[in-house]
């Protein structure tokens, strides 16, 4: 039994319903899972357990193994188009990207501009139990791991702890209680950027890269996503 199935997290949030992520929960954040990648002669963009996308990944090639990245959203759902950028190009160099859907969750709230901490923590065990369901599937390299996060979801990689990834990104978000896993990782965030309310971004993060301007969404540019894909690679396992 893995550690995530022995140790149950349930987080309340000030105000509002229960957020439990015992196993069954996060099964539902899986389930709801979006999935892109080219492989082969496969391209798969769409919900994970779509059957006609079952059927694409199925026909991925025997022993092609996939370095992948588990993404996690920002405050307002699945938003992988709007950071096309960066996840666009990971694809383009050959990674898989799965991104889980936290509003799968029961009783699951937005804390857009309200930095809960617990529903950060929610985020980060999102993270864990994709890590445990990408590793088996047959077209993932379990050895190359990702975990990337956009702010909601950059909360939940900077609090995420654990070693089940090569490395990690936190996209538009200030880590004000630090970095939890002792993974590489590279914050990249806009200096202005008002959702970060003027704090210093990351301070404990491996790399960073601070943009002038005041977006929110680093991984719109094409210089970060650059960045993006070459960190990622100088941390690849052969």
């Amino acid at each position: 039994m893995s550690v995530l199935l022995r140790s149950l997290l349930v987080v309340s949030v000030s105000g509002c319903a229960t957020i439990s992520t015992e196993p069954a929960e996060l099964q539902r954040t899986w389930e709801a899972a979006q999935v892109r990648l080219y492989a082969g002669n496969e391209y798969v963009f769409g919900l994970l357990r779509v059957a006609s996308n079952q059927e694409q990944l199925a026909r991925i090639p025997a022993g092609l193994k996939l370095p992948t990245v588990i993404y996690l959203h920002g405050c307002l759902g699945q938003d992988m188009a709007n950071n096309d950028t960066t996840l666009g190009r990971l694809v383009r160099e050959g990674f898989a990207v799965i991104a889980p859907d936290s509003f799968a969750l029961s009783n699951r709230v937005s804390v857009c501009n309200l930095g809960v901490q617990q529903v950060f923590l929610a985020r980060a065990a999102e993270a864990r139990y994709a890590a445990e369901r990408a590793s088996a599937l047959p077209w993932v390299d379990p050895k190359n791991l990702f975990l990337i996060g956009h702010s909601e979801g950059g909360a939940g990689a900077a609090t995420y702890t654990g070693n089940q990834f090569n490395a990690i990104v936190i996209s538009g978000y200030h880590c004000r209680h630090g970095i939890g896993s002792g993974a590489p990782s590279l914050a990249v965030a806009y200096r202005d950027d008002p959702h970060l309310n003027g704090r210093i971004v990351c301070s404990g993060a491996t790399e960073r890269m601070l943009l002038e301007g005041t977006s929110h969404h680093p991984m719109r540019d094409s210089e970060v996503a650059e960045r993006v894909v070459a960190f990622l690679k100088s941390h690849l396992k052969r």
